[in-house]
């Protein structure tokens, strides 16, 4: 396996071997190069595979989920609303004030996070024109995937958030992360998914493939910890020691579950929903 380990380095950043727990921003070698090699053939194959099997199958026509939509459509105008827009431009603002923090400390590719890659798909979902499927099939996954923002609230790590704003920030990125689709719900735009065993899945395996595929590859790349790709963070996942990594894949895919079925089944049956406007009518 030297020559795994050889073609590893060859492009990754020179990585310390020792863990530095002072700080959330660079990683080590952890994870022995080889290992991460083995991972990313091994798990992408899986991943991916999985995610387009899964996605094709929750979406087959005259399914719920396929009904679901048609049903939204036959309201859908096209037109963005002035809600969706003036969500979009808050959004916007909490993420250009994320952007300028990583850009005056030199991490900026610490916009790969999740948290920030999840508010760049709400921005897209709210501006994207409700006649296609897209932004809800996207709003579903998110729905599935919520725990990482959960996660983020209940263990923030805000070791090395020192700048003016920058704790602040955190904490109203997070919570529009979570207040937003709750007001996307309320709208009545948007198709809600009654609960899917393959949705669920194809969500989780998207989630993952993104980890596996993007963020283990730019992690190694720029020697920056990118939501733990690197080393575990702190706490009961150091207890997998190299085995981290695929004890975390394992616990997110039962909190996809878990958030979907039991948090979000929740939200949906207590949260009142505005009238949805007649269908539209189409000229002859």
């Amino acid at each position: 396996m030297k020559f795994l380990d050889d073609f590893v380095r060859s492009w990754s950043y020179d990585l310390p071997v020792e863990v530095d727990r002072t700080s959330s921003i660079y990683g080590s070698w952890f994870l022995t190069p080889t290992q991460h090699a083995v991972e990313f053939v091994a798990l992408n194959v899986l991943f991916l595979f999985g995610f387009f099997y899964f996605l094709g199958k929750a979406l087959l026509p005259g399914t719920p989920i396929d009904r679901a939509i048609r049903t939204v459509k036959q309201t859908a105008t096209g037109k963005r609303s002035r809600l969706n827009v003036g969500m979009a431009l808050v959004l916007t603002a909490s993420l250009a004030l994320v952007t300028y923090h990583k850009a005056n400390a030199n991490t900026l590719y610490f916009m790969l996070q999740p948290c920030h890659v999840s508010m760049v798909s709400l921005i897209a979902m709210l501006l994207w024109k409700d006649t296609s499927r897209v932004p809800h099939v996207a709003l579903n996954i998110y729905f599935h995937t919520v725990w990482g923002t959960l996660l983020a609230i209940a263990q923030p790590d805000l070791r090395d958030a020192k700048q003016f704003l920058e704790a602040e920030n955190f904490w109203f990125e997070h919570w529009v992360l979570l207040i937003t689709p709750l007001v996307m719900i309320w709208s009545n735009r948007f198709a809600i998914f009654p609960t899917s065993f393959d949705l669920a899945m194809a969500s989780f395996l998207a989630k993952s493939l993104f980890h596996s595929a993007v963020l283990s590859v730019v992690a190694l790349y720029s020697g920056h910890n990118l939501n733990y790709m690197l080393e575990p963070p702190l706490g009961p996942l150091e207890v997998f020691q190299e085995f981290y990594r695929l004890a975390m894949y394992a616990f997110c895919c039962l909190l996809t579950y878990f958030t979907r079925y039991v948090l979000v089944e929740f939200v949906l049956r207590v949260l009142p929903r505005r009238a949805r406007a007649a269908p539209v009518k189409k000229q002859q």
